[in-house]
C-alpha cells in the first residue's frame, strides 16, 4: 500500500507544482471564477497526498542501486547517494514557503527563484531518467 502511495505522490509531484505557480501567477484573473472553490480544493488534496508521500519516503528504507564508481571522498559520496532527497527537499521547503509566505506577491523575483529551481529539479529528473535507459 505504501509502495502505491509513494508512486502516485511521485506522479502527481511535478503537475501540483506546476498547477500551484500557475495559481499563483494567474492569481489576480481568476479570483472571481465560479470554480474556484474546487482549483483550490484539489490543490489541497493533491498538497496533502504529497505530504504523507514524503513522511512515508523519508522513513521507508530506500537503496539505490548503482553501477558507477562512486569516489573516495566521504562528503561527495553523501551527495550523490542523497542527491535526489536533497535536489527534491530544497525544492519543496522553498515551495512551502512560497506558497506560505505569499511570496508571489511581494516581489517578482521570488517567482524566478520558484521556477529555476522548478527547472533544476525537472532537470535532474529528467537526467535520472536518461542514465537509467542510456544503455
Amino acid at each position: 500500500m505504501k509502495d502505491f502511495i509513494v508512486k502516485i505522490g511521485e506522479k502527481l509531484f511535478i503537475p501540483t507544482c506546476v498547477l500551484f505557480i500557475a495559481y499563483c501567477i494567474f492569481y489576480q484573473y481568476i479570483e472571481d471564477f465560479y470554480g474556484i472553490f474546487f482549483l483550490k480544493l484539489i490543490l489541497f488534496l493533491s498538497s496533502l497526498l504529497l505530504v504523507v508521500t514524503w513522511i512515508i519516503r523519508t522513513f521507508a528504507s530506500t537503496k539505490r542501486d548503482s553501477k558507477m564508481k562512486l569516489s573516495n571522498n566521504s562528503l561527495v559520496r553523501k551527495f550523490y547517494i542523497r542527491s535526489q532527497q536533497i535536489i527534491s527537499w530544497v525544492f519543496s521547503c522553498y515551495f512551502a514557503i512560497y506558497l506560505i509566505f505569499f511570496l508571489d506577491k511581494k516581489s517578482v523575483l521570488y517567482n524566478y527563484l520558484i521556477l529555476l529551481l522548478l527547472g533544476l529539479y525537472l532537470g535532474y529528473e529528467i537526467a535520472v531518467i536518461a542514465s537509467r535507459y542510456k544503455k
